[in-house]
């Protein structure tokens, strides 16, 4: 009734028209403490919104209708029929080229500090690359800086945007970062909550991130469990509220296992609360103590498999050596 009935009415329409449902994973009634919306009792209406909108896409009547539907990768999204290949197409924002995003936050920044006569004189192009490499892709912190740069108005716009800047001006001021640094404290809260019924989730899940951030390649799910010493399938539930923040390969035995964002594992290591702060060498002590206990059971004579000495070996096979023994070789 709400969806289908009135946009039949477009049925013979020449125009197309695209709705647009933006952050669906905030959808919920209750804010938290720190502005964001929190609200577990609402998954129930996104999963009916996505139910509905997956029943109209597979109507046998066909309008010049499109839905774009923006959203974190949260479980109780990924786990509905939006994820059926068959009718959908998902771009992943991290996996646009970092240039591209650079640009348009680089663009972004030029047109907010041009927006006044005096900003415009105030402000060298030096300036805006600061800014927009140390974005880092995030269009988050590119708003925050500058909102906070205009806040008291022109006259103390540049000495607040200096401010925004570290001593060295090779990274951005813990102010700066705050707002960024809630929305990370905030995705780990939820992972706490909804792992309640489990012991020791949390640090399962840091665990995780300490061997992702000492990791020197992008790993997949199978190699990272066999460096840690973990059970098969034991790694993704552990992540399953984190794809926020890390990108999970769909196949177990696919490289590309890591964090989105450079700032995600700089907010871990060095500014997190006590409950979140992950020490360095976890991840390094981790890694190492797996490499060895990796070569020790897989290392043998013969391990490419070659036929003979005096020919060239074939091709790599995966069997014999697989990404967590190379990782661990080449460490």
């Amino acid at each position: 009734m709400l969806l289908q009935r009135p946009l039949l009415a477009l049925k013979d329409s020449h125009k197309h028209v695209v709705f647009i449902i933006d952050a669906l994973d905030e959808c919920g009634s209750q804010l938290t403490s720190n502005g964001t919306l929190d609200d577990p009792n609402s998954h129930h209406v996104v999963s009916a919104v996505i139910e509905a909108l997956v029943a109209f896409s597979r109507s046998p009547i066909r309008l010049p209708v499109k839905f774009l539907v923006t959203s974190r990768p949260e479980t109780h999204i990924r786990d509905t029929p939006i994820s059926d290949v068959a009718f959908r197409k998902v771009l992943l924002l991290h996996t646009v080229d970092k240039n591209q995003v650079t640009e348009d936050i680089r663009l972004y920044i030029s047109a907010q500090l041009s927006s006044a006569q005096t900003l415009r004189n105030s402000f060298a192009n030096n300036d805006i690359e600061v800014l927009a490499k140390l974005c880092d892709g995030l269009f988050i912190v590119a708003t925050t800086a500058l909102q906070y740069t205009l806040s008291d108005g022109a006259d103390h716009a540049l000495l607040r945007y200096k401010a925004l800047l570290n001593a060295t001006r090779d990274g951005l001021s813990n102010g700066a970062v705050a707002p960024l640094d809630r929305i990370y404290a905030h995705i780990l809260s939820d992972t706490t909550r909804a792992n309640a019924h489990q012991e020791n989730a949390l640090q399962g899940a840091l665990q995780v991130l300490a061997s992702l951030l000492a990791a020197r390649m992008p790993l997949s799910v199978s190699a990272l469990e066999d460096l840690m010493g973990i059970p098969k399938n034991s790694l993704r539930p552990r992540i399953s509220h984190l794809h926020a923040v890390v990108h999970v390969p769909q196949g177990d035995d696919e490289p590309g296992l890591r964090t989105i964002h450079a700032s995600f594992g700089d907010y871990l290591l060095e500014r997190a609360d006590d409950e979140y702060r992950i020490k360095r060498s976890v991840g390094d002590i981790t890694l190492a103590n797996g490499c060895l206990q990796v070569m020790s059971k897989r290392l043998h004579f013969n391990v490419t498999q070659s036929r003979s000495s005096y020919e060239a070996n074939q091709p790599r096979n995966a069997s014999s050596i697989t990404l967590a023994l190379e990782y661990a070789c080449l460490q």
